[in-house]
């Protein structure tokens, strides 16, 4: 992932890698790493490092299997006058039915040493209709929170993902978020980007871009 968010007088820019596996010879486990970087004016940044695990089980009287994980983090914080390095957790739960609803529970950023509380509670729901994916996410850090709301609709036989929702605010500005995804297995590209409501004068937004690769999967074509 490379992206940049422009907020007034701390622009930002962001970069991300991930690689997730399966654990050979132990069932429906998966393993995790990623890496998360931020570099804002003023000479303040973020790195992050996470590693994982991921499981599903079934649970008598559900209709579809339980999917869960915990992870691993180190945090590393720096400031123009002092730097923190955190440890911590994360973890999630995500239960589903046959009627294509899901939801979802997810504790992000628990974490020691950071010099403040960083813990984020992130309930997220989805439900599809034919093929159009609708989408309501409650996200929680201390006192304060935010609600999202967003759809995406597949075209052309699941080649292309167009998405649509509402932004998270970044300084003070509300936002139309959008993105397309295109999946030309074994590759897939994601393309994001934000539209402040007050208008394109507005010093603020977001965009980025998202490639990944499957290994052994099936191509598209």
């Amino acid at each position: 992932l490379l992206a940049r968010r422009l907020v007034p007088g701390a622009p930002e820019g962001e970069v991300s890698l991930a690689y997730i596996r399966p654990v050979p010879d132990a069932g429906n486990k998966v393993a995790g790493a990623g890496y998360y970087s931020v570099r804002q004016k003023g000479g303040l940044g973020m790195d992050s490092l996470v590693f994982s695990l991921g499981n599903r089980t079934k649970i008598k009287y559900l209709q579809k299997p339980l999917y869960y994980g915990m992870g691993v983090k180190i945090m590393s914080l720096r400031g123009l006058e002092k730097s923190h390095l955190g440890l911590g957790v994360e973890g999630g739960v995500q239960l589903e039915n046959s009627s294509a609803f899901k939801t979802s529970l997810v504790l992000s950023d628990l974490l020691f040493g950071t010099g403040r509380s960083l813990m984020t509670v992130t309930l997220g729901n989805s439900y599809r209709v034919k093929n159009t994916l609708l989408l309501a996410d409650l996200r929680a850090r201390g006192s304060y929170s935010e609600f999202f709301l967003g759809a995406e609709h597949s075209v052309f036989y699941g080649l292309l993902q167009v998405r649509a929702g509402k932004g998270l605010a970044l300084g003070g500005g509300d936002y139309l978020a959008l993105g397309v995804g295109i999946n030309t297995l074994p590759w897939t590209i994601d393309l994001a980007w934000s539209l402040p409501w007050g208008g394109y004068h507005k010093a603020y937004g977001y965009y980025g871009v998202n490639v990944g690769y499957r290994f052994g999967s099936a191509a598209y074509l």
